[in-house]
């Protein structure tokens, strides 16, 4: 009988560590910490919380961590998440989440980690494109330049003196931004024309000379918009302003004979009148302080017509230029 005891208690005992070692091994089974996404790692903390506005039901200044936990049976591959949040307190609060909602945070950590992947490469470039360009795209300092060539230009009038300007023009100018430049422009011409005709008056013959001395002025000033890259020998720009013409006109006439000779002085002429100007220029950079450059200019009479406005006359411009300044920002702005 006691031979019978012992043995019923050695086996109840074996049953007894058996079961212990299947509820630990089954313990191990039935839950693990799963990891979201690598960026935040099996605990989330409160920086990743704010970072990626995770957990709205928590406030921030409560989170202290939190974690993901997947439980499975002991007979199914199936199972659920559960998320385990510890508060500031010391408070340890749970939710379940379904695969769907789980996966939902994975891709809303993933495409915040995308957007500010392509941010950081977009400031990357902009940074790379502001180091390859010259430095007068982000502080370039301010430079004169002067610049002497041939010109024509005509200015349509409402009356005489018809103004035309040749065959030079100074001008000078300064940047004022890296890309703009205020430019100031003078011509100045004087033209002598003769006209001559014969008549026969009681049978002696006379000879007429009109002679007309026309002298223009033309004062610019332009605004020139660069629109081509500074690493660029050619270079384009938009041109813009206004012209102040004037104009002064005195003509004389010589009546002559063999008999007789008589001059007529008529009274002088003058006008002072505004003109809208635009247009373009390409220059060529030479050297780095020397450019060579042309304009092809439109000019409008801001002075009305009495048949209308008039029609835009012009001109064109060829010369070169000469920017005083740092050699490393010369080909940049003139």
């Amino acid at each position: 009988m006691r031979h019978q005891l012992s043995a019923f208690a050695k086996t109840v005992s074996v049953l007894s560590l058996c079961m212990l070692g299947n509820a630990a091994y089954a313990q191990q089974e039935v839950s693990r910490i799963v990891t979201v996404h690598p960026i935040v790692g099996e605990v989330i903390d409160q920086q990743e919380k704010l970072a990626f506005g995770l957990f709205s039901a928590y406030r921030l200044d409560d989170f202290q961590k939190a974690s993901f936990f997947r439980f499975a049976s002991l007979d199914s591959t199936r199972g659920s998440i559960l998320l385990q949040v510890t508060l500031r307190n010391g408070e340890v609060r749970t939710r379940s989440y379904s695969e769907r909602e789980f996966q939902q945070v994975r891709n809303s950590i993933e495409r915040q980690c995308q957007q500010t992947l392509y941010e950081q490469k977009q400031e990357e470039r902009v940074v790379a494109r502001k180091q390859a360009l010259p430095p007068d795209t982000a502080a370039a300092p301010k430079y004169w330049y002067v610049g002497v060539g041939a010109t024509y230009h005509s200015y349509n009038s409402v009356n005489r003196p018809y103004c035309e300007a040749e065959p030079l023009y100074l001008a000078i100018g300064y940047t004022i931004k890296p890309r703009v430049a205020l430019q100031g422009e003078v011509r100045y011409s004087r033209q002598i024309k003769n006209l001559s005709n014969t008549s026969v008056l009681n049978g002696e013959t006379y000879t007429y000379r009109t002679e007309r001395d026309t002298r223009s002025t033309a004062v610019t000033l332009l605004a020139r918009f660069r629109k081509s890259q500074t690493q660029r020998r050619l270079q384009f720009d938009w041109l813009a302003g206004i012209t102040i013409v004037h104009g002064r006109e005195k003509e004389t006439t010589f009546q002559t004979s063999s008999t007789y000779s008589q001059t007529y002085n008529y009274p002088i002429n003058k006008a002072i009148q505004p003109h809208l100007v635009g247009g373009i220029s390409l220059r060529y950079l030479l050297a780095p302080h020397v450019t060579l450059g042309t304009q092809l200019l439109l000019n409008k009479n801001l002075v009305p017509f009495f048949f209308g406005w008039g029609t835009p006359f012009g001109g064109a411009d060829i010369g070169v230029s000469y920017l005083f300044g740092d050699r490393k920002f010369a080909h940049a702005v003139k």
